[in-house]
């Protein structure tokens, strides 16, 4: 999950980062009073949505309100900006970009108490555009993303969440727990653990074929879950290609789930079963000429291929 980043920055602000100077604004009548704390111009105005921010700078209070005026209500890629951050435009004397991942954190002298905040908060990635005005290191720009499963520990980021920067589909797939990335291909993909994934897009790829969305169900174990993830493939996919962790699931149940989640799905589905029970899985699975149970991978990527129509 992502925050918008004014409330990064509030974040941020509480363990002790300096922060260059800022305020929010939900309509024109609250631009006046928030360039009065701001001080002298120019400002730099972003609409907070989740994605690209372009940002606009104003000279003057007129300027101001009249980007403002554009910025909000405005659409970005399907995102609407409710919130307006202002912050003056000021000389930025050396700029550094420093970016967290769960793999690694850059050496900076920030870095402690930046690293113990990446932990206590769950976070996936953090993005932070740090610069030196007036001799000082400020904070200008912040980007969290939070581990959805951890979510449950974080009421702080739960009360971040901005639904309107979802879309349905996407809430649909919060609702069910899983992960749901959108593309414009034929294939859908449902696997369980992003090491998995990428590996069957990649030999997606290489072997001509092309994806339509991808499902990673993160080791979520339920039929309604599996029934949810199925029918959102379904909707922009021509052939739906399966392929989870062997040691997650009994392939049995599994297969019996697959089953009972089929009613009103047409579109074609490639299983791999490589796990404990997989003949008796592949038994059953055999009698549904919609579904084809393969254990190469290879093979499982071309057939949801030819049946998608790319061969």
């Amino acid at each position: 999950m992502q925050i918008h980043e004014f409330q990064a920055k509030n974040l941020l602000k509480e363990i002790g980062i300096e922060v260059a100077p800022f305020q929010v604004i939900a309509s024109l009548e609250e631009l006046a009073p928030a360039l009065k704390i701001l001080g002298e111009g120019p400002f730099l105005m972003k609409p907070q949505i989740h994605g690209p921010r372009p940002g606009l700078i104003g000279q003057n209070r007129e300027e101001c309100a009249s980007i403002i005026q554009s910025l909000l209500g405005a659409s970005y890629e399907d995102q609407i900006a409710h919130r307006i951050l202002i912050t003056t435009s000021r000389s930025v004397e050396k700029e550094e970009k420093l970016v967290w991942t769960l793999e690694k954190s850059p050496e900076h002298p920030l870095a402690l108490i930046l690293d113990k905040f990446f932990v206590d908060h769950d976070l996936t990635r953090m993005e932070l555009h740090l610069g030196t005005i007036e001799e000082r290191v400020h904070l200008i720009e912040a980007f969290l993303f939070a581990d959805d499963k951890a979510l449950y520990r974080q009421p702080v980021l739960i009360s971040c969440f901005d639904s309107s920067q979802m879309s349905a589909k996407a809430l649909y797939a919060a609702h069910y727990g899983f992960s749901y990335t959108e593309y414009e291909g034929r294939i859908g993909c449902l696997f369980s653990g992003n090491g998995a994934g990428q590996k069957i897009q990649q030999l997606t790829e290489k072997l001509g074929g092309s994806i339509s969305a991808t499902v990673d169900l993160r080791g979520i174990e339920s039929r309604e879950v599996l029934e949810g993830a199925l029918k959102l493939l379904s909707k922009n996919s021509r052939s739906i290609l399966v392929s989870l962790f062997p040691e997650i699931m009994n392939m049995e149940v599994w297969a019996c789930w697959l089953l009972a989640s089929l009613e009103g799905i047409k579109t074609p589905i490639i299983v791999r079963l490589l796990g404990e029970k997989k003949d008796l899985a592949k038994a059953l699975l055999a009698k549904y000429p919609r579904i084809y149970a393969i254990d190469d991978a290879e093979e499982a990527v071309r057939t949801a291929i030819i049946k998608a129509g790319l061969l």
